[in-house]
């Protein structure tokens, strides 16, 4: 898609400092004018090119750097099972997700498809010694040859079954069985913020009763040093009873471990939610991007739409970088100046002028109201 596609080459000619901002700047404004007219938006490569930012040949020379940089083969880790026991390669599944209903994966059978994402696919599956329903994230097999992608699902895998938080999706268990790795986690009755969001907003009390759930989670996972790094409403379950979980680590970072291994020619994170320093390709992100773009899911929330709903991926990675995300009230005058104060400070431009902490966010947004979803 265009919209990943700007999104990713934004990324990286800032990281390289290979145009100036203002250049992409300029881009992303007559993408906005032909959005405004109507009209599709030109490429960010061609409108680059066009107004002599950069050759086409540096262009093609840079993407292909950084494609073969990813390339580049790391110190190879496997994931076994959770007894150890590692099952040889077998031949090729014909099923496009690698698996079909029936399959077993480990201790674990495959009952039916649940969901379908960039990396693979999730099922619904049981555990056959104790029956318990599990959700089980299988790495897509061309995937699964790749090292970043492998390194990535692997950390997610592992990250998921250390951290332990009402709030966070239990990790029970990963391994690769016959070639094919799988990561089992707890099965949430529910749905997910933006499934529940095509229905219309949250009113202001259940906004502010996930958003505090989500930033006690996230001040755990901050506790001890990994940093989600794409915080949006596809990642937020939703359980009946007023249970709200965080999912999906597999952007997650830890301190100190090499960031581009979470690249995998993705951006690292939703343009839509993510933090300008997500944005200018910045590696020393801390808990306060994952702060804005629960500020940003929380205006989404609020209002129905997020702040910068443009299509283009330069044109609202550009809005991140150079606009201040605007009040909530602007859209739903409704909503009282504290919960629209908070959502500002949780989004500003610059990190140090929001919240320190995501305790100090969730001690804000806590309301004394039980909130029960469906």
């Amino acid at each position: 898609m265009q919209y990943d596609r700007d999104a990713v080459l934004c990324q990286l000619l800032i990281r390289r400092h290979a145009v100036p901002v203002a250049g992409l700047a300029s881009c992303a404004a007559e993408q906005r004018t032909a959005l405004a007219r109507g009209e599709k938006p030109p490429e960010l490569s061609d409108l680059l090119v066009a107004r002599g930012f950069v050759a086409r040949t540096d262009l093609e020379r840079l993407v292909a750097e950084a494609q073969e940089e990813q390339r580049t083969p790391r110190k190879k880790r496997r994931a076994g099972s959770s007894s150890g026991r590692h099952t040889p390669p077998g031949p090729p599944r014909k099923d496009r997700d690698g698996v079909c209903a029936g399959d077993t994966l480990g201790p674990y059978t495959v009952l039916e498809r649940i969901a379908k994402g960039g990396m693979g696919a999730v099922f619904k599956g049981e555990d056959r010694l104790t029956g318990e329903p599990v959700a089980l994230k299988v790495l897509a097999g061309d995937r699964a040859r790749r090292d970043p992608d492998a390194a990535r699902f692997l950390r997610e895998a592992r990250l998921a079954c250390v951290l332990k938080h009402e709030g966070l999706v239990r990790g029970l268990g990963f391994g690769t069985d016959r070639g094919q790795r799988y990561f089992a986690m707890e099965l949430v009755q529910g749905e997910s913020l933006r499934q529940r969001l095509k229905s219309g907003p949250l009113s202001e009390d259940e906004a502010r009763a996930v958003g505090a759930a989500v930033a006690r989670a996230l001040h755990y996972a901050h506790e001890r040093n990994v940093v989600h790094r794409d915080v949006k409403p596809d990642n937020i379950l939703l359980a009946p009873g007023g249970i709200v979980k965080i999912c999906d680590l597999g952007l997650a970072r830890e301190a100190g471990v090499d960031a581009t291994v979470t690249a995998s020619g993705a951006a690292l994170g939703t343009p839509r939610y993510m933090s300008p320093e997500q944005a200018r390709g910045e590696r020393d992100v801390d808990a306060r991007t994952d702060m804005y773009s629960l500020g940003v899911t929380l205006f989404h929330a609020l209002t129905g739409s997020p702040p910068f709903p443009e299509e283009s991926g330069i044109v609202v990675m550009s809005r991140h970088l150079f606009d201040e995300v605007p009040s909530v009230r602007s859209l739903r005058p409704s909503i009282s100046q504290e919960t629209a104060n908070l959502v500002t400070r949780m989004t500003r431009r610059r990190r140090e002028d929001r919240f320190a902490n995501m305790a100090e966010v969730a001690e804000a947004l806590s309301a004394d109201a039980l909130v029960s979803f469906r």
